[in-house]
């Protein structure tokens, strides 16, 4: 057994409706600070992200502020 699948792999949610947000979000978080092997989804729409969270236990959660599709304030509840 390899030291991936003994350790949890990090799990981040980006939370946008514009592709290019999540998809540079993405690329800087894999690319830059190197998170290769973790496990990054988006999301784009506030239904699918309380979904999501109720489901699985993140270790980053990023929120596009300007996105005027994701409900903030029921996001954050």
């Amino acid at each position: 057994m390899n030291k991936i699948a003994k350790t949890k792999l990090p799990r981040v949610m980006i939370a946008s409706s514009n592709p290019l947000f999540g998809m540079s979000l993405q690329s800087l978080l894999v690319n830059h600070y190197h998170l290769h092997q973790s496990i990054i989804i988006i999301i784009s729409n506030t239904a699918e992200a309380i979904l999501k969270m109720s489901q699985w236990n993140f270790s980053l959660i990023i929120l596009d502020n300007a996105d005027k599709q994701i409900d903030k304030v029921e996001f954050l509840n």
